[in-house]
C-alpha cells in the first residue's frame, strides 16, 4: 500500500515533467513533418499506408530527402509477396538514399546520411 502511495504522490510530477519536455520539443523541433529534412522509412510499404506516405512527402517542404532504411523499406524484405505489401518505398516515391540490411549497422547509417548531406549541400 505504501508503494500506491508514492507512485500516487510521484505521479503528478512526472506528467508535469512529460508535458514540459513535449512542450519544449514542440518549441524547438516543431510538430510533424513541416519541419522534416529526411522522411526515414524503415519498413514495407503497405496497401494501407502509400496514401499516407505520399501525403506526408507533399507535406515536407524543400529540401527533402526520402531514405530507404533496411530491406524491408528496399524492396519489402520478409513481407515482400504478403498481399497487402506493394514492396519498398521506390513503388510510391522516388528514394534518394537506399540502406540496405536487417538491420543496417549504425556506421553504416551514419555514413549514409553525411554522405546524403555531403552530396546535396
Amino acid at each position: 500500500m505504501a508503494a500506491l502511495t508514492q507512485i500516487a504522490d510521484e505521479l503528478p510530477a512526472l506528467l508535469a515533467l512529460y508535458e514540459s519536455h513535449a512542450s519544449l520539443q514542440d518549441r524547438v523541433l516543431g510538430t510533424g513533418v513541416m519541419t522534416a529534412d529526411i522522411l526515414l522509412v524503415t519498413g514495407p510499404l503497405t496497401r494501407n499506408m502509400a496514401e499516407a506516405l505520399t501525403r506526408a512527402r507533399a507535406a515536407t517542404p524543400e529540401p527533402c530527402w526520402v531514405v530507404a532504411l533496411g530491406d524491408c523499406a528496399v524492396d519489402g524484405g520478409v513481407f515482400r509477396g504478403n498481399y497487402a505489401v506493394l514492396g519498398g518505398v521506390e513503388a510510391a516515391l522516388p528514394v534518394d538514399l537506399v540502406l540496405p540490411g536487417c538491420p543496417p549497422a549504425p556506421k553504416q547509417i551514419l555514413e549514409g546520411l553525411l554522405a546524403l548531406l555531403d552530396a546535396n549541400t
